[in-house]
């Protein structure tokens, strides 16, 4: 059975079938030889009788007899019977080997070469039809159906990690959704508060010119929050439709690449910094000077009028006052912590790829590993490693920081769609989520874990074959 299942349809059934008809001929002949001989003994029991007058029997046992004068008796019936009897055998028993042989070789090939392998296929067919992709197809010939099993279970596998990927495209998009709909609330929110104030205090006469200012920029600052969070989607369904288009690259060339491109990441985070930091500096003292200009004027007005609302108003922008003034040197000391935190950063970065050139989609790479530095440098305390490798077909990268690393109930959450553990929202929480989109699409895996030190540690790995 095992020799069939290596030969082609065709030479197994030549070879079954001239087996067949070698063993019905042999069969045939042996029944005619066996046949011929029984009818040749059924003649010689037969008596004979001599009619000629001039018999006579010679020295010797010589017989001398004139064949017209031979008559032989006729058979009896049981031997006439038996006579005749066998010309059918010789005619109907090869006929009947034919017959039976040609089925007996039909039923023995089909049970040996086509039972097993068509039953599978029509299995298959069936279950693919049922949208059931859990089975798998085990026939190992190498013979036409063999190979058409082969593919078959091909084509399974390939169904099985498209519905796979499909499954999880729309849990993403569920969970963007929920996402979105969950972070556009509070904007929202905020923005029918606002309208609640201004409709109020209109109706009141209460509104002053700087009061409705500061209320409309604080609907702007919400408006603008909602087309942020606009925009990030747009970002997500864009990476969704990007195609990976793997180039071969030089290993060479490219980790040279990457060691600049972290220097330039780090220099313009560290720019970032001192800009935000002056910015911010000068945005407290404009702050400060129109809480002043501000008090001062409700100051006047509130002397015109009556003495009691004098105390509760004055001691109200006073609290304002100081809650902003306290607000805004909070803020400013943290981006001159972090400023500070980023410059004394230290990037240690480590490669062993035995391979001269891969084939990666170099823009993917690059914007996985920025979003990873990027994040990397928020949270790291002093030191931050990547270590860049090559195991078997992937590219492995693996980046680790010094902070506080990931919530220990789940890392794998922090790659989900709007995640941050910024209560501020200064950071919309979508870098991670984009590189786990390319490491899918780049045919890999993000793996987020935390390090032995408790920092952070991302394992990155991309298809370069």
């Amino acid at each position: 059975m095992g020799k069939m299942r290596t030969k082609s349809l065709r030479r197994s059934m030549t070879a079954a079938f001239l087996a067949t008809i070698c063993g019905i001929a042999l069969l045939s002949a042996v029944t005619i030889f066996g046949a011929s001989r029984l009818q040749q003994e059924i003649l010689e029991r037969r008596q004979l009788t001599v009619s000629s007058s001039g018999f006579q029997i010679e020295t010797g046992y010589v017989l001398d007899i004139d064949s017209s004068s031979i008559v032989w008796q006729p058979l009896s019936g049981r031997d006439r019977i038996a006579y005749y009897a066998l010309y059918a055998v010789m005619v109907g028993l090869p006929v009947l080997y034919l017959i039976l042989g040609i089925g007996a070789a039909a039923a023995v090939y089909y049970r040996r070469k086509l039972r097993t392998p068509i039953a599978q296929l029509q299995n298959g067919v069936e279950k693919i039809q049922e949208d059931d992709l859990d089975f798998h197809m085990d026939y190992e010939g190498s013979d036409e159906l063999g190979r058409l099993c082969c593919s078959m279970e091909k084509m399974r596998r390939e169904l099985q990690q498209k519905h796979k990927a499909l499954w999880e495209a729309l849990e993403q998009r569920k969970l963007l959704n929920a996402s979105v709909a969950h972070d556009l609330r509070t904007p929202i929110t905020v923005l029918k508060g606002y309208l609640d104030y201004l409709e109020k205090n209109a109706a009141q006469d209460r509104l002053t010119k700087e009061m409705l200012l500061d209320t409309v920029s604080s609907m702007q600052e919400a408006a603008a929050r909602l087309e942020q969070y606009v925009e990030c989607v747009r970002d997500i369904e864009r990476i969704e439709r990007i195609e990976i288009r793997r180039r071969p690259e030089n290993v060479k060339l490219l980790l040279n690449e990457i060691r600049s491109d972290v220097q330039q990441l780090e220099n313009g985070i560290r720019s970032n910094a001192r800009q935000a930091e002056s910015e911010i500096r000068s945005s407290v003292q404009q702050a400060e000077d129109e809480i002043r200009g501000s008090a001062q004027q409700l100051e006047n007005e509130i002397k015109s009028n009556a003495r009691q609302a004098e105390g509760e108003i004055r001691s109200s922008v006073q609290q304002a006052e100081d809650e902003i003034r306290g607000s805004a040197q909070q803020l400013e000391n943290g981006i001159r912590s972090s400023a500070r935190q980023t410059a004394g950063i230290e990037v240690l970065i480590s490669d062993n790829i035995p391979a001269e050139e891969i084939r990666i989609d170099k823009s993917a790479f690059f914007r996985v590993l920025e979003n990873l530095l990027q994040n990397a440098f928020r949270y790291a305390r002093k030191r931050v490693s990547i270590d860049i490798s090559q195991k078997e077909d992937f590219l492995i990268l693996i980046m680790e920081d010094d902070g506080k690393g990931f919530a220990e109930a789940d890392p794998e959450k922090a790659a989900a769609v709007f995640y941050s553990t910024d209560k501020g929202r200064q950071h919309f929480g979508i870098g991670l989520s984009v590189c786990k989109l390319l490491c899918e699409k780049h045919g890999g895996r993000l793996y987020l874990a935390n390090g032995k030190d408790g920092g952070a540690r991302v394992t990155v790995s991309l298809k370069i074959i």
